[in-house]
């Protein structure tokens, strides 16, 4: 049995490490519930059995620590006995992920617990690490064929001395910004042959791997977890943290894009193997997608950036057949030519077949959409709608025990499960949610402005006066805090009408950050954190995910509830599976969104306990 309260009361082994440690009882409840889930888990004697929790655990619960305990004391029970447990880990953003592995788990494995043999990696996706085939090839390709050195970008020079000599061959060693670089010294999942490559057993990406799967504890996104299902095909214990955005993320891993550069692109890894043989393809795709953005701009509405495609006969010009016939020429090349080379760029062109393929299948479990671009050509996607049956054979299937967690999981007034479940797939499984470490009536005050118009108007001039009224609320707001604020909306185009009239009329001593001015959120985060007297302006990705304790952040503004866009094609797929299946699009799906969406944007503001807002 583990004593949770060996661990986390007063006179516990944390109390002995922090010196003003004060034990949170949502992170202690927490913890003996995710407990008594393992412990059932692992005694369970029936071999196809899950066992799962999930825990709704606000900012604040401490729910790494509430998590990691049991499993790591577990994990080490077993090798004491020369056994094996496997811990994972996945997590929908970098900075947790960085947190958990350079911060938490080293805390808890090392100083907590003592336990010196646990071993705790970070399993990356293959396209984090230099290809030795592709940096050969790379290499080789530095002199034309008279002779002459390659003219080389900055970004190129770079990359190529840093890739010679690194020892890892991990992207993260970079101190600057590759671009399209990295392209030619890295391969997906979809183009490494494997066991056929001649570099197999000196590749970066293999190495890592072979580190990640000797650990006890593997931390990961849920990319690598759901697209990596041979590496992770067996895994003990499964932690999702994030986990409300899960179904997201499943339906971005498991669907794909197609552009004209993507085609065009494999067209001239042909031409490299073979002289000419990527020439049709090349012609092929410059066709298509000219007939496909003709279409578009012919047809598509002005404010129509996206559109669902139910039919590929929607244009006679729109042929797919013509690309296919391309694609199964140039395997049939790289087959012939048999090279190492030739063996990626055939994955490369089957993945590629493959799409094609699926676009014109009409299985019902598939959205397929155009999108238009600027001075581009139109970009193809395609992915999967009910992911509720996806999870449990892709996912569940490959643990005994999983753990889903994150502060926004409930909806509806009961504050129940009831939508995760059916959005996941959960069939059974303990519940629990934690209480809030906060006094939010105490520390936050919630205003509700009566003055500005409706978001739903469409008269230009009402349009006009809400951005206005919007931008003279910000204003008030970071006069009154000397800045330290965060603005958060829900389009772009709020964003860049709220700045355009803040930047007139602000105090001039507040700095104005938004999103897109540097390369990254951490980047923007930690701008905003050292400037004295900024307000930081952000869409979707500053909704979550973001750390602002203390005096730096004292004010929020959220423009509007953050309703699904309605217009999307997955969330019209989602809407449509839902009432074909007899329910409510509006009250079974956009709700229940727009409330974890609101409650994420919301605990950007009391982070600690004597924060206030």
């Amino acid at each position: 049995m583990i004593n949770i309260d060996n661990v986390f009361s007063e006179k516990g082994i944390i109390a002995d490490k922090f010196e003003d440690y004060k034990p949170r009882p949502g992170q202690i409840l927490m913890a003996k519930e995710w407990s008594k889930v393992l412990q059932k888990a692992l005694s369970d004697t029936d071999p196809d059995a899950l066992h799962t929790l999930l825990a709704e655990g606000p900012t604040g619960v401490g729910k790494s620590f509430a998590y990691s305990i049991a499993p790591i004391i577990l994990a080490e029970q077993k090798r004491r006995k020369g056994e094996k447990l496997r811990i994972v880990i996945a997590t929908a953003n970098i900075a947790l992920q960085t947190q958990l592995i350079e911060k938490d788990i080293p805390f808890l494995v090392d100083t907590v617990l003592a336990f010196p043999e646990i071993q705790y990696a970070l399993l990356k996706g293959r396209g984090n690490y230099v290809c030795l085939q592709k940096l050969h090839d790379f290499n080789s390709g530095l002199k034309d064929n008279e002779g002459k050195h390659v003219m080389l970008s900055y970004e190129e020079q770079e990359l190529l001395e840093w890739a010679n000599q690194t020892q890892s061959g991990d992207k993260a060693e970079l101190d600057f910004n590759p671009k399209g670089a990295w392209m030619k010294v890295s391969v997906g999942a979809n183009e490494c042959t494997g066991k056929d490559c001649p570099y197999n057993k000196s590749c970066y990406a293999n190495a890592a791997i072979r580190y990640a799967l000797k650990s006890h504890v593997i931390v990961t996104n849920y990319h690598v977890l759901l697209l990596a299902s041979q590496i992770l095909e067996k895994m003990d214990v499964l932690i999702l943290d994030e986990a409300h955005n899960l179904a997201d993320i499943t339906r971005s891993a498991l669907g794909w894009d197609i552009t004209e550069l993507g085609l065009k692109r494999l067209g001239g890894r042909l031409n490299q193997i073979s002289p000419r043989s990527g020439d049709t393809l090349i012609s092929n795709a410059e066709s298509f997608f000219g007939d496909l953005n003709t279409y578009v701009q012919e047809h598509y509405k002005k404010y129509e950036d996206t559109r669902r495609v139910k039919d590929w006969t929607i244009e006679p010009s729109i042929n797919l057949t013509f690309i296919r016939n391309a694609l199964e020429a140039g395997s049939t090349t790289a087959i012939n030519v048999g090279t190492p080379k030739a063996q990626q760029v055939d994955k490369a062109v089957m993945n590629m077949f493959d799409k094609f393929e699926r676009l014109e299948d009409t299985k019902k479990n598939w959205v397929k959409w155009v999108e238009k671009r600027w001075q581009k050509t139109p970009l193809i996607h395609c992915s999967p709608i009910d992911v509720s049956q996806v999870l449990p054979r892709n996912l569940y299937s490959r643990t005994r025990v999983m753990l889903l967690t994150s502060a926004t999981m409930t909806t509806g007034a009961r504050r129940n499960f009831g939508f995760l479940r059916q959005t996941l797939g959960i069939e059974q499984a303990r519940e629990v949610i934690v209480p809030s470490p906060f006094n939010l009536h105490e520390q936050g005050i919630l205003v509700l402005p009566t003055n500005i118009p409706s978001p739903k108007v469409t008269k230009p001039d009402a349009v006009e006066e809400r951005y206005t009224k919007l931008a003279d609320c910000a204003v008030r707001m970071a006069t009154k805090y000397n800045g330290n604020c965060l603005f958060l909306f829900t389009s772009w185009t709020v964003l860049k009408e709220v700045y355009r009239r803040i930047s007139k009329t602000i105090p001039k001593h507040i700095y104005i950050y938004k999103q897109g001015d540097l390369p990254n959120t951490t980047a923007l985060v930690n701008a905003f954190k050292a400037h004295d007297n900024a307000v930081l302006m952000g869409v979707k990705s500053l909704w979550e995910g973001v750390d602002i304790p203390g005096a730096d952040l004292q004010g929020l503004l959220i423009d509007k509830l953050p309703f699904p866009a309605y217009r999307h094609p997955i969330h019209q797929a989602v809407t449509e599976f839902i009432e074909d299946q007899g329910g409510n699009g509006f009250t079974d799906y956009n709700i229940p969104m727009a409330t974890l969406a609101l409650c994420q944007g919301m605990g950007r503001l009391i982070r600690r306990a004597d924060d206030t807002g």
